[in-house]
């Protein structure tokens, strides 16, 4: 049985990588250029923050501090294929902030749940959801505060 694992990198590619294979040769392959998919513009330093998936979609998690931050949705995705193509801005995209489809420069979870998506908003103390299903920001069904 095949394994794979997801990683982000500080180039901000998503790449799929065999966690049990031990040389140097080991085959690293791009599932998401991030910085490509957000373009045009100019996004400023960010990183990369958590990664889900949700049914056929990888949702990925961006912010920095005075850079956007947000969620791509990247649908049809699967493993070994790029799906860079098939990604769009679900949430967020402008500069951190505490407004409604905002979110911190460190907004580092993401969980599926059913047909939902939550995204941990930490320094705004907050849990976003937006639909599975959504194919473009602005569609945020809602907010919840942490304790």
């Amino acid at each position: 049985m095949e394994e794979n694992l997801l990683a982000a990198l500080k180039s901000n590619l998503v790449v799929q990588v065999d966690p049990w294979c031990q040389d140097s040769s080991c085959p690293v392959t791009t599932l998401v250029d991030v910085e490509h998919a957000l373009s045009p513009g100019d996004r400023g330093s960010f990183n990369l923050g958590g990664m889900a998936w949700c049914h056929d979609s990888l949702f990925i998690v961006f912010g920095g501090k005075s850079a956007s931050s947000g969620v791509l949705r990247c649908a049809n995705c699967s493993i070994g294929l790029d799906c860079t193509a098939g990604c769009s801005l679900v949430d967020g995209g402008a500069g951190p902030g505490k407004g409604l489809r905002q979110l911190s420069g460190f907004a580092a979870g993401i969980a599926c749940a059913g047909d939902h998506v939550l995204i941990t908003d930490n320094n705004n103390f907050r849990v976003q959801m937006i639909p599975a299903g959504c194919a473009g920001a602005p569609l945020m069904s809602g907010f919840s505060r942490l304790g």
